[in-house]
């Protein structure tokens, strides 16, 4: 395919919003709620929260695969950006889901 800028269409456009700029918010907008109301470790938006990163995986990949997959900066990326997508999302992720679980934990009864 070939390469004509970084929003070739809107098509490509909603797709590099959702995954570069709603789903991270997504994640800390879920992770605030977790910590504000105090979530068990398993809860529905626990769920939703790892729903996302999922979503957000699933996107990029689509986004690579089937359009002109560039950064958000307009450089085109392949596969192997993929992948260094996948396990940098799923750390962050996950640190901040601990985080807000360990913060629960020792804020617990306050």
């Amino acid at each position: 395919m070939e390469h004509k800028g970084p929003t070739d269409t809107l098509l490509e456009f909603a797709v590099r919003l959702s995954w570069g700029l709603a789903g991270p918010l997504a994640l800390f907008f879920l992770a605030a709620y977790m910590f504000r109301d105090g979530l068990p470790p398993l809860s529905m938006v626990t769920g939703l929260y790892m729903g996302v990163v999922v979503l957000m995986a699933a996107i990029r990949l689509f986004d690579i695969e089937f359009l002109s997959g560039t950064t958000l900066g307009g450089r085109p990326v392949g596969f192997d950006h993929w992948k260094t997508y996948v396990v940098v999302l799923v750390l962050v992720a996950s640190v901040l889901w601990g985080g807000v679980q360990w913060l629960t934990w020792t804020h617990d009864g306050s």
